[in-house]
């Protein structure tokens, strides 16, 4: 539900272009959700992105895609922070380091989902995929 809610709250940010903005919160939300409560959740997380994707009416081809791209990434992003040892009382500089690696990595993967998706729906380009991603 908290990814759900927060997807909605990051659509009413200002856009880029057709549902695309400068910042995503439900990925920040679903890698902490995760972290606090384990991977195995996952599935919730593809649940919440899907019931996002059907309610603002995202063709399929571009919504598998996004939902794929979102779990890889709040999992990943755990799993980098666990393997790098992650403290979140932030006691060792390396904690921030950390915080910095998993959250760059999953945003990348993010958006190469939503950039793939895209380029496999209409209207996208596969030449216009450094520009949109």
């Amino acid at each position: 539900m908290a990814v759900y809610a927060s997807a909605c709250v990051g659509l009413l940010l200002p856009e880029l272009g057709a549902r695309t903005t400068l910042t995503w919160l439900p990925n920040g939300v679903a890698a902490a959700l995760l972290f606090l409560w384990g991977v195995r959740l996952w599935p919730a997380v593809l649940i919440a992105v899907s019931l996002l994707a059907a309610t603002f009416g995202f063709r399929l081809v571009v919504a598998v895609p996004s939902a794929l791209g979102g779990v890889l990434a709040a999992v990943a992003c755990v799993l980098i922070l666990r393997g790098l040892r992650f403290d979140s009382r932030f006691s060792r500089v390396a904690d921030l380091l950390a915080l910095l690696v998993a959250a760059g990595v999953s945003q990348a993967l993010f958006a190469s989902g939503g950039t793939l998706g895209r380029v496999l729906g209409p209207g996208l380009a596969i030449a216009d995929w450094p520009v949109i991603w």
